[in-house]
């Protein structure tokens, strides 16, 4: 009996005009091998509303926060060295 092979995984470009910190946990996910639908899940999210995150909506607070934590990391608040000027 032959195998059955995986589906494929689909890759979602992110567009230019997404936030840095959308960027940096999309990075994050690709370099710790965490897949989209694993840390949707786990985050009570829909994949679908994750994936606009890299194409079209910027995330809530709360559900940002909410998948950063699925991954291990939290939003900290930190001063600008040069005190914003």
């Amino acid at each position: 009996m032959p195998r059955q092979s995986h589906p494929k995984r689909h890759h979602y470009p992110v567009a230019p005009f997404i936030s840095p910190l959308v960027i940096r946990f999309f990075e994050i996910m690709k370099t710790e091998g965490i897949a989209l639908t694993d840390c949707a899940e786990r985050s009570d999210l829909s994949v679908a509303c994750v994936v606009k995150w890299k194409r079209r909506h910027s995330p809530t607070l709360s559900k940002f926060e909410r998948v950063l934590k699925t991954v291990g990391y939290e939003l900290a608040i930190v001063k600008i060295k040069d005190g914003g000027k």
